[in-house]
């Protein structure tokens, strides 16, 4: 590993469409994560916050196991792990706990959607995430134009930023809802569905489009607040949607901003291709700071199109390709980890969900997780953020 800028890969590409949630390119800022999935007719953003757990789970207090933990810990010294935990069982249920209790879990905020008025069937489709700027993009061709969608983080704050560019005149409608239930991603998992409990209100104010998310029936629980303002004319439609036309040679710029137990998301200063282009040097300049403090580098392969042809040729038993896969997962981990990371650290899923069936609710779990996610963060050169973890534990 070295102390120097990321120079030799900073780039991901992929040509393979990402049908579901869990397949998407995840972008985050710290505090607010978004996970770009979809295809060319219909393309998602699902939005998080660090800090929003839905308020559904029994509020019930954990059991007074205080007067078997002598014992349990002196049967665990002495290799009786099963006794032990015969034992705790015992104390709780005698408590009062007769079944498990999930924690509150790691919820969605909102959905954006995208959907480009096109005629014909597209070509030619690449999604490319950055390791220095953390900068998504999507981006095809039809017989009469070539789209990109783009989707900025701004580390340490809660606003997204967004571009949608075209080389014809393009209508596209623009919608943000609560997130709908797309079911576990991961299949064996039989989690607690928690849609059922949503409760939303979206809405039109001036010229942007808001959503309010919160559990129904609960006094006092948090409330995730998702404000999308279009820096160009838009005509809304019902439904908390909008129309807006992309000009050929002038890009269509838009903010997500996300707060939680805050009346009104920040304001975000108007976006023109020169913001953009500011906020794009700034995001190399602190994410791509961190990221670019280490990497790692075995004379790997790099593909000359998508990853997709040097997994191929991993496969196929290339060394080259071997030592270049593991190039990328060790960039694509740091800057995951990294976006994660911000006042909190990352949870089970990082920052990022799309579903209200949340693997073990995706919270902070102690007993190994955590840690795991965390460890390399001192020795690749960013101490800093273990701070988020002390945030957590005091």
């Amino acid at each position: 590993m070295k102390r120097a800028e990321l120079t030799k890969l900073d780039t991901f590409v992929s040509t393979t469409m990402a049908r579901r949630w869990d397949q998407g390119l995840v972008a985050g800022t710290g505090t607010v994560g978004a996970v770009l999935h979809g295809t060319p007719a219909r393309h998602v953003i699902d939005l998080t916050h660090e800090e929003f757990f839905f308020t559904v789970m029994d509020p019930r207090p954990a059991p007074d196991l205080a007067p078997v933990l002598p014992e349990v810990r002196r049967l665990l010294l002495d290799n009786a792990a099963p006794e032990a935990a015969g034992l705790v069982d015992e104390r709780a249920r005698a408590s009062g706990m007769t079944d498990l209790i999930w924690t509150d879990p790691f919820a969605p905020a909102a959905s954006l959607t995208v959907v480009p008025h096109l005629d014909g069937p597209p070509a030619d489709y690449r999604r490319t995430g950055r390791f220095d700027t953390g900068e998504l993009s999507v981006s095809w061709r039809t017989a009469d134009a070539a789209i990109a969608l783009a989707v900025l983080p701004l580390r340490g704050r809660d606003t997204i930023a967004l571009r949608i560019t075209s080389t014809a005149e393009l209508t596209c409608t623009l919608g943000l809802h609560a997130t709908r239930e797309r079911g576990a991603p991961i299949d064996a998992f039989a989690g607690v569905d928690s849609s059922a409990h949503v409760s939303a209100r979206a809405g039109v104010d001036g010229d942007a489009l808001t959503l309010s998310v919160r559990p129904s029936g609960r006094a006092g629980s948090r409330v995730a607040h998702t404000r999308l303002v279009v820096h160009s004319p838009a005509t809304p439609r019902p439904d908390a949607e909008a129309d807006v036309v992309v000009v050929p040679g002038v890009a269509l710029y838009a903010t997500l901003t996300v707060v939680v137990d805050q009346d009104e998301p920040a304001t975000v200063e108007p976006l023109d291709d020169a913001v953009w282009d500011a906020m794009v040097r700034e995001q190399r300049a602190v994410h791509g700071t961190l990221t670019g403090r280490s990497r790692l580098e075995l004379n790997g392969a790099r593909p000359a199109g998508g990853v997709e042809t040097l997994f191929a040729a991993a496969r196929a038993g290339d060394p080259a390709a071997l030592r270049g896969l593991v190039e990328h997962a060790y960039a694509a981990g740091r800057h995951t980890i990294i976006s994660a990371t911000g006042a909190l650290p990352p949870n089970l899923q990082g920052l990022w969900q799309g579903s209200w069936t949340t693997p073990w609710s995706s919270d902070y779990t102690m007993n190994g997780n955590l840690q795991t996610a965390v460890a390399a963060l001192a020795c690749t050169g960013t101490p800093e953020l273990l701070h988020s973890v002390f945030r957590l534990l005091r």
